[in-house]
C-alpha cells in the first residue's frame, strides 16, 4: 500500500474566496506531484474553485496562479511534476491579468 503524505495548502486572494478557506490539509498517495495536488484540490473544492484556479482553455493552473512549494516557485523546480513530500507547504497566489 502506498504511503500517504500530508501537505498544507495556503490559499490567497480570490482562491481563498473561491475555496471558502485560507488553508487546507490534504492527504495524498505516495509519490505525489503538484499536478496530483491540483487534481485533488479541484475535485475536493468544487467548480467555483476550479474556474478561479485552472485556465479553462489550457487545463493548466499556471496562467492563473503562482504555485510555491516551501516558498519556491515550481518554475524553478520541476513545474507540475515537482514531487511533494510529507509536511510540505504549498502556497497558491492568484495572478492578476490586466487588459
Amino acid at each position: 500500500m502506498p504511503k500517504q503524505i500530508v501537505v498544507k495548502v495556503e490559499l490567497v486572494g480570490i482562491l481563498k474566496g473561491a475555496a471558502g478557506k485560507s488553508a487546507i490539509r490534504l492527504s495524498l498517495k505516495g509519490r505525489a506531484t503538484v499536478i496530483d495536488l491540483v487534481e485533488e484540490l479541484t475535485s475536493r473544492l468544487g467548480q467555483d474553485f476550479r474556474k478561479a484556479f485552472v485556465d479553462s482553455e489550457l487545463g493548466d493552473p499556471r496562467p492563473n496562479a503562482l504555485i510555491l512549494v516551501n516558498k519556491r516557485d515550481i518554475g524553478t523546480l520541476l513545474n507540475l511534476d515537482t514531487t511533494l513530500h510529507d509536511g510540505d507547504t504549498i502556497t497558491l497566489v492568484p495572478v492578476t491579468h490586466g487588459g
